[in-house]
C-alpha cells in the first residue's frame, strides 16, 4: 500500500510538473512597460555651486575695479572680495585717494525672483589706502583692518549670466591715523555676475 502511495504521488507530481511547462511555453511572454513623463520643475535658476562678479565703476572721474567669488549653498554662500579704487588729484589735492582693499565676505540672497536678484554681503577685509595719513609734513599710506558692507540688485539675462548695481562700505576697526582719506562713503559699481 505504501508503495503504491508512494507511486501515485510521483506520478501526480510528475503529471504537474509536466503541464506547467507545457503551460508557460505556450504561453506569449509579455513586456512590461511603465510610462514617464518629465515633469518641468520651476526654481530660481540661479542655483550654481560658484560665482563670479567682475565690478566696474567711476567715482568722481576716478576708475574702480574689482572682483567677488562666492561658492553657494542655495541661497547663501562664502567667498572673497578684491576692489581697486584709483587715485585722482584736483590741483595737486587728491579728490579721491587709491585704495585696494580684499578679505572674506558672506553673501545673501535675500530675493531670488524670476530675473531679479537682491543680495548682501558682509565681511571683513584689508584695506590699504594710499597717502592715508598726513602729519603735516608728510603723508604715508595705511593700512585698515575692518568689516566691510556690499549690497546689490542683478538682473539675471539667463541662468548663468546676470548683471546689475553693487555698493561697497568699508570700516575701520584700528587705525586711528587714517586722517587724510579723500572719498565717498560707498563706492558704486556696476556688476556683472557669472554662475559656473
Amino acid at each position: 500500500m505504501k508503495q503504491t502511495s508512494l507511486a501515485i504521488l510521483v506520478a501526480a507530481t510528475l503529471t504537474v510538473a509536466l503541464s506547467t511547462t507545457a503551460f508557460a511555453q505556450t504561453r506569449k511572454s509579455q513586456k512590461m512597460t511603465v510610462q514617464t513623463t518629465t515633469a518641468t520643475t520651476y526654481a530660481p535658476s540661479y542655483y550654481a555651486n560658484n560665482e563670479v562678479t567682475a565690478l566696474l565703476g567711476m567715482t568722481a572721474g576716478a576708475l574702480n575695479l574689482g572682483a567677488d567669488y562666492a561658492r553657494m549653498n542655495g541661497n547663501w554662500g562664502g567667498g572673497g572680495y578684491f576692489f581697486l579704487q584709483l587715485s585722482k588729484d584736483k590741483n595737486g589735492v587728491p579728490a579721491i585717494s587709491q585704495i585696494m582693499s580684499f578679505g572674506g565676505l558672506l553673501k545673501v540672497n535675500l530675493v531670488d525672483a524670476n530675473n531679479v536678484r537682491v543680495f548682501i554681503a558682509p565681511g571683513a577685509g584689508i584695506t590699504m589706502v594710499k597717502d592715508g595719513s598726513n602729519n603735516g609734513t608728510s603723508k604715508s599710506d595705511e593700512t585698515v583692518i575692518g568689516p566691510i558692507w556690499k549690497m546689490g540688485v542683478t538682473y539675471k539675462t539667463d541662468a548663468n549670466f546676470n548683471i546689475g548695481l553693487e555698493t561697497l562700505a568699508f570700516g575701520n576697526f584700528f587705525n586711528d591715523n587714517l586722517n587724510n582719506y579723500a572719498g565717498p562713503s560707498q563706492y558704486y559699481s556696476v556688476a556683472m555676475g557669472f554662475a559656473f
